[in-house]
């Protein structure tokens, strides 16, 4: 019994102080560039020692990777979960409205790691499948026409999560899908009328 307790209290503190030190790293984020931020300061700010600090993540981009990592965890989960292509659009939007500032810091870092880029291609993953089997493109066109979907749905994403003025992410949600479904379209009818 008093082996539990002691398990229980450590994994407590461990719980805790990998919560401060990442909320540190964070506020650190939305502050300046990852390759600014050092050990010492997320230290300093989570008012924890670099044994602790050391004792939990690996070095600065083992906190960003396991941000990164729960994110990607929840869309990915909310795309596999979803009868409707529709509907896991709508569920990718709502997670990322609720995780909103931490999106807008991910967004907004250039450090080389494109969140939103690598967050967007999950459901273009699962989409691909679908959109395949109701293309009446040829592969070649076909190929180039996802990848414009892609990196339009990418432009998109950061666009809707930097604005200050909110739009509903049911809304925006509905606003890329009718651009997704439409370009796919008018391609599919100018290859129909004029076929090369």
């Amino acid at each position: 019994m008093e082996n539990n307790k002691t398990e229980n209290r450590i994994h407590r503190k461990r719980q805790y102080s990998q919560m401060v030190i990442r909320k540190a790293f964070l506020e650190l984020l939305g502050k300046k560039p990852i390759n600014k931020i050092t050990v010492k300061e997320i230290c300093d700010l989570a008012d924890v020692n670099r044994t602790t600090f050391y004792g939990n993540f690996y070095d600065i981009y083992d906190i960003l990777d396991r941000v990164q990592n729960e994110l990607y965890e929840k869309i990915e989960a909310s795309v596999k979960k979803s009868k409707y292509r529709n509907e896991s659009l709508f569920e990718i939007f709502e997670i990322i409205e609720e995780n909103r500032d931490l999106c807008r810091i991910l967004f907004g870092n250039n450090d080389g790691r494109d969140f939103v880029h690598t967050a967007m291609r999950i459901p273009y993953a699962y989409l691909l499948d679908e959109w395949t089997a109701k293309s009446k493109l040829p592969d070649e066109r076909f190929v180039y026409l996802l990848e414009f979907c892609a990196n339009g749905c990418v432009g998109f994403v950061r666009k809707w999560v930097m604005e200050e003025a909110k739009t509903p992410y049911r809304e925006a949600a509905k606003l890329l899908q009718t651009f997704v479904s439409a370009s796919l379209s008018v391609l599919s009818e100018n290859n129909n009328k004029n076929p090369s």
